[in-house]
């Protein structure tokens, strides 16, 4: 048995070993805790913390991708933005948190979705993994320590 190195739970070493409960409520204590205390001066604005959660899981490269070919807009970059604008705003419609880049020189879209961090999907050393890179863009979009943001919060509580 080893560790976690989050939340100090007992894991097994073998790959397919239980995920860490413990670890997974830190995860969302940290996410809620970060979405209380986000500065309004970051780019990015969570509109709430299941918004915050995918967009993170996303920038941490936790992702599935998929190209919208916008071919009547080769070489255009401008149409291909508005492509983008109206494919994020039919997202945004649908209640689905996807994040839309456009090809800088034209004629694709790519949407990203974050992938699912279900106990059946994501095994507990791909999820401490996860977890680690997840703080990391905490910390390099905001400036702030998620841990202790998290005693923070916990604190004011």
């Amino acid at each position: 048995m080893s560790k976690c190195p989050h939340c100090g739970s007992d894991v097994d070493a073998v790959k397919g070993r239980p995920r860490s409960l413990d670890q997974l409520r830190r995860f969302f204590g940290v996410l809620r805790a970060m979405y209380h205390h986000w500065p309004a001066t970051a780019d990015f604005q969570p509109e709430s913390e299941e918004h915050l959660r995918k967009w993170a899981l996303v920038k941490a490269g936790h992702r599935e991708a998929t190209d919208v070919p916008v071919e009547w807009a080769d070489d255009q970059p401008g149409l291909t933005k508005l492509a983008g604008l109206a494919i994020e705003a039919a997202l945004k419609a649908a209640g689905t948190f996807a994040f839309v880049r456009a090809d800088a020189n034209g004629g694709r879209v790519r949407v990203y979705k974050a992938k699912s961090i279900a106990f059946d999907k994501l095994g507990q050393s791909a999820f401490t993994t996860l977890n680690d890179e997840v703080e990391a863009v905490y910390r390099s979009e905001t400036g702030l320590e998620p841990q202790q943001v998290l005693e923070e919060h916990g604190r004011a509580a």
